[in-house]
């Protein structure tokens, strides 16, 4: 019997478009879409198919650091592609549920609605947001403790290269990172601020997530 954690989920077109609202590469949601919604791609990506690998070498290195497998073409890469698209819209689907709306954000941070909107908008943002629809905007757990922002936020933000997306980043602050030792394990990003730890090492791998 198949165990429930390894059953195929049933990825549906509202899955696929979640995927691009979100911000996850239009060329890897093509080259990994279900044989059921391939006739739908161009419709659901608002993009039209791409030749060959279709990802980016940056598109592509944040993946793999975010754990992405079957980015070429043998068989095997082809089942892992499968796998991994899977776990991935279980992910969003988590990620987009999870954050919250303005209403809640500033009821949290004692703050008017037009002032989180304005934090959410300005060049560099201070709070890290999405859009789920058009003006719509949903705020990631990750930016918050039980007393507010976690530290360091709007640095963050403003390290954090323009093609690293709100799910990008959130898989990045939640999970253990390398740079992160503090002897007993590795922290991740939202760990080590909440600590108050210094910084520096968080912002530096921050802006290598842009490098190829």
């Amino acid at each position: 019997m198949m165990h429930p954690q390894n059953r195929v989920i049933d990825i549906t077109a509202a899955d696929v478009r979640l995927l691009v609202q979100v911000g996850v590469s239009k060329a890897y949601i093509r080259k990994a879409l279900p044989e059921h919604l391939e006739s739908q791609a161009d419709h659901l990506t608002g993009a039209p198919r791409p030749t060959g690998r279709g990802l980016s070498n940056t598109e592509i290195g944040i993946l793999r650091r975010g754990g992405a497998r079957g980015l070429d073409d043998s068989p095997e890469d082809r089942r892992c592609l499968r796998e991994n698209f899977e776990a991935l819209i279980k992910e969003c689907r988590a990620f987009v549920t999870g954050a919250y709306d303005t209403a809640a954000v500033a009821s949290w941070l004692s703050l008017s609605q037009e002032e989180v909107v304005n934090k959410a908008r300005q060049v560099p943002p201070t709070l890290a947001v999405f859009e789920v629809h058009p003006r719509t905007l949903k705020f990631p757990q990750w930016q918050f403790s039980n007393s507010g922002l976690i530290p360091h936020v709007s640095d963050l933000l403003a390290a954090a290269p323009p093609q690293v997306n709100a799910f990008v980043l959130a898989r990045f602050m939640v999970t253990p990172h390398v740079d992160l030792d503090i002897g007993t394990g590795r922290l991740s990003p939202r760990k080590w601020l909440v600590r108050g730890l210094d910084p520096k090492p968080v912002l530096g791998a921050v802006k290598a997530m842009g490098e190829d």
